[in-house]
Formats: C-alpha cells, sequence, structure tokens
C-alpha cells in the first residue's frame, strides 16, 4: 500500500514536470492587455504659403519737358544783327469761308522785331501749295524800308478755286540773301512761313 502511494506520487511529479503544470499554486490571474493610448502624431507643420514673387512695377519715366518755343529772333548775320517778325493781323483770317472762284486780296501785317532794318532785299516767296495766284514772289520795300519795332503790310491777289475743299498756299518772309525770317505767330509760335488758307464750301 505504501508502495503504490509512493508510485502515484512519482508518478504526479512526472506528469507536473512533463506538462510543465504546477498543480500546487492556482495560475496567476489574466491580467488584461494595457490598451496603449494611440501614439499622437505631432501637429502637422503648415508648409509657408508660396507666396508669389514680388513683381516690381517698373517707374514711369518721366516724361519730356516740352522744349521751349524759340524765340522771334536768330543767330546775327553777317551784318552783326538779328532778325525776327511777329504776325500782328491778316486778313482774311485763315480757315476763311471762301466763295467758288471768287477773287479777293490776302493781307498780313509783320512787326519787325529783329534788330536788322528790313530793306528792298526782303521779300515773300512762294514755297509750296496749290497756285492760287499768279505771283511767285513779292518785294514790298522798292524804295522804302522798316527799321526794328515798325511794321509793313504785305498783301497778295487769291483766285479761289472752283472745286470744293480746303486750299494752303506757303510763303515765306526772307532778306536779301534768301534767309527766312522767323515769324513769332499767336504770340507764341515761332514759324518759318506764313499761309493762305482758304475753304470752298
Amino acid at each position: 500500500m505504501k508502495n503504490l502511494r509512493l508510485a502515484s506520487l512519482v508518478l504526479v511529479v512526472v506528469l507536473q514536470l512533463a506538462c510543465g503544470i504546477d498543480l500546487g499554486s492556482a495560475p496567476p490571474p489574466t491580467e488584461p492587455p494595457v490598451q496603449q493610448p494611440p501614439a499622437q502624431q505631432p501637429p502637422a507643420q503648415e508648409l509657408p504659403t508660396q507666396q508669389p514673387p514680388v513683381q516690381e512695377q517698373p517707374t514711369a519715366a518721366p516724361l519730356p519737358t516740352a522744349a521751349p518755343l524759340p524765340t522771334a529772333s536768330k543767330a546775327p548775320n553777317a551784318s552783326g544783327c538779328t532778325d525776327s517778325a511777329q504776325l500782328m493781323s491778316e486778313d482774311p483770317q485763315d480757315g476763311a469761308i471762301t466763295k467758288s472762284g471768287s477773287d479777293f486780296q490776302k493781307t498780313w501785317k509783320l512787326l519787325n522785331t529783329g534788330s536788322c532794318t528790313w530793306d528792298s532785299g526782303y521779300k515773300l516767296i512762294y514755297i509750296d501749295g496749290p497756285q492760287l495766284t499768279s505771283l511767285k514772289e513779292v518785294q514790298p520795300l522798292v524804295k522804302n524800308s522798316i527799321p526794328s519795332g515798325s511794321s509793313l503790310s504785305i498783301f497778295i491777289p487769291i483766285h479761289a478755286p472752283t472745286a470744293s475743299g480746303e486750299f494752303i498756299m506757303t510763303w515765306q518772309w526772307v532778306d536779301g540773301k534768301g534767309n527766312f525770317v522767323p515769324v513769332q505767330i499767336n504770340g507764341s509760335q515761332v514759324a518759318s512761313y506764313i499761309t493762305v488758307r482758304i475753304v470752298v464750301p
């Protein structure tokens, strides 16, 4: 009987060793798995907003300053004086409505604003435009002279065309050597010529 109990004990020990089970102690309580908090992702870094390249607006170039109108004078000529004129009046005015085929007289009044004296060598010569007169030049100072500060009236006969339209003739006041005399018009503009401008309706 004693041997039987011993054999049973040995069998139990062998089984415990074979199964790795400790029958003498209760299995340790199973702990529920610890829930790990979800790993927090670092906040996404906002990429810097791509700013469009700054385009420099071209600086507007300053407008060129208008050149002052030349004065109604010219460099001294061989005589050492200056020549210039001012248109004081004209009759009829440029742009006047003119009857088809009519005849009239165009008159300019010029003031000698230079230091030269106008003599018989000075004349008005035709430059360009429709031939509204048979004259090519007018020499008004045959016997007289016009000193500085005095005025001279020059006139030419005009025959208006029979066709409708605007007609412009260009003339120059020149000295005895053919150099044009600059003419101040409307108190400011300086030109090298004076005109006949008519409108035939």
